[in-house]
């Protein structure tokens, strides 16, 4: 670890930030920052798989600023860890089953897709659980449809977004002095 880890967390967490402002002002899915086509997706992901931890408290730190911004209540925003926990779940396949982020064989396409869809999953979960069940700020049967909604937007996000630039950004960013080959520096 160097400072350099924790400047890189802190300025990916505000260019996250806004990535993510304008996918959910753009795309809105209704309901305190939800997005159907959520760009911000693809930059969890590899926030997390090139930075390890720090990417992944990059993202938190995205989620609790542009949560606040959205008009997310403050007790809301504490407990989501959705922009932590899904990018974890990715990072941990993705370098776990030893898949290159850049993508260069079908297995890799394969693992690419697949965790990213597992932490989709688990995101969407933690997202609508708390604010659904946990916060009551939407109706419990707006789940399914939003669940849905969400995991494929995400997906769709992967395949559009996330597919190029981790093919062709990854060497470059390799070569930086804050690239984590494991999960922290």
């Amino acid at each position: 670890m160097n400072i350099g880890h924790i400047v890189t967390a802190g300025l990916l967490g505000g260019v996250i930030t806004v990535i993510s402002l304008v996918a959910q002002l753009f795309f809105s899915a209704g309901g305190f920052g939800a997005s159907f086509f959520f760009v911000g997706w693809a930059f969890y992901l590899a926030a997390a798989s090139w930075f390890g931890i720090w990417g992944l408290i990059a993202n938190q730190i995205s989620a609790i600023l542009s949560g606040y911004i959205v008009g997310r209540p403050i007790p809301v925003i504490i407990t989501l860890w959705h922009a932590f926990l899904g990018p974890g779940l990715f990072m941990i396949l993705m370098k776990g089953l030893k898949a290159n982020p850049e993508l260069k064989s079908i297995r890799d396409y394969a693992i690419f897709l697949g965790a990213s869809v597992a932490g989709a999953f688990v995101t969407v979960l933690d997202l609508l659980g708390t604010m659904i069940y946990v916060f009551q700020l939407m109706p419990v049967g707006a789940f399914n449809f939003m669940f849905v909604g969400l995991v494929i937007g995400d997906f769709l996000v992967t395949v559009i977004i996330g597919i190029p630039m981790f093919k062709y950004i990854t060497p470059y960013v390799k070569d930086l002095p804050v690239y984590v080959e494991k999960y922290l520096a």
